[in-house]
C-alpha cells in the first residue's frame, strides 16, 4: 500500500497485572478448605468460647483482658458463601444474591441470571440452572432459612441496601492473608472449576458450557 512506516509500533501496550492468572496449588486449595470448613473460624463458635471464658473470669474474680475478634474470623453466611463460589465456580455476584426460591434440591441446581452486566434496554433478563454438587447442598441444608436470601447481610451495622452479602471480596483477602496465600482473585475459581471440568473425559465444550452457564460456545 506503499506505507513507509508501522503506526502500530508507536502504540503504547497495556502493562501485564501479575494479578491475573495466578492459580493455587492442591496443597493451597486443601488448607484454603480445611480452614473455611473448621468452626474455630466462624464467628457464632469464637463468640460463644468467647462468652464462656469471660464468665468463668469473672466467677473466679480473675482479670482478663476481652479479646477482639481475630480478623479471619468470619460470620457465617460469609464463610458458607466462599464454599459455595469456590465448588461452584459461580461469580461471586452470583453467589450473594442467591435465593431460596432459586434452588432445586430435587435438580440439584441453582437458578441464576444469565445477563452478568443485566438486562440491556431492548433485552430480557435471562438465566441459567447450575448443578449444585452434594457438598454445596449440605453446607445450603445447614443454613437458616429466615428470609429470601441464602447469604443475607449480618452483622453490626453490616446490613447491606440489597438485604443480602455485598462484598465477598474483603472477606477473601483476610482469609487469603492469614493463610499466606498468593494474590487470587475470586474470579479465577470460576476459571479453576471450568478447567478441572474440561480434563474430565466428558469435558466436552458443550458439556462445559451447559455446566458454566455461558452464553455461547465461543466463550466456552
Amino acid at each position: 500500500l506503499g506505507l513507509k512506516e508501522n503506526a502500530v509500533r508507536k502504540v503504547t501496550q497495556n502493562v501485564e497485572s501479575d494479578d491475573r492468572g495466578i492459580w493455587l496449588s492442591d496443597e493451597d486449595q486443601a488448607k484454603l478448605f480445611e480452614f473455611l470448613l473448621n468452626p474455630q473460624h466462624r464467628y457464632n463458635t469464637w463468640w460463644d468460647e468467647e462468652r464462656r471464658a469471660r464468665r468463668i473470669a469473672r466467677a473466679r474474680k480473675l482479670k482478663r483482658p476481652e479479646r477482639r475478634r481475630p480478623c479471619y474470623v468470619l460470620f457465617d453466611a460469609m464463610v458458607d458463601a466462599l464454599l459455595v463460589l469456590f465448588m461452584t465456580g459461580l461469580r461471586a455476584a452470583e453467589v450473594m444474591s442467591l435465593t431460596w426460591e432459586a434452588i432445586n434440591d430435587t435438580r440439584q441446581t441453582a437458578k441464576v441470571q444469565q445477563n452478568k452486566q443485566g438486562a440491556g434496554p431492548t433485552e430480557q433478563i435471562q438465566h441459567k440452572r447450575i448443578y449444585l454438587p452434594e457438598e454445596v447442598l449440605e453446607i445450603l441444608g445447614k443454613r437458616p432459612k429466615e428470609g429470601p436470601w441464602v447469604f443475607p447481610s449480618a452483622g453490626r451495622s453490616k446490613q447491606s441496601s440489597s438485604g443480602h452479602i455485598a462484598n465477598l471480596q474483603d472477606a477473601w483477602d483476610r482469609v487469603r492473608t492469614h493463610l499466606n496465600l498468593p494474590k487470587v482473585r475470586l474470579h479465577d475459581f470460576r476459571h479453576t472449576v471450568a478447567c478441572e471440568l474440561a480434563s474430565h473425559p466428558d469435558g466436552t465444550v458443550k458439556n462445559l458450557q451447559g455446566a458454566m452457564g455461558w452464553a455461547t460456545a465461543q466463550t466456552a
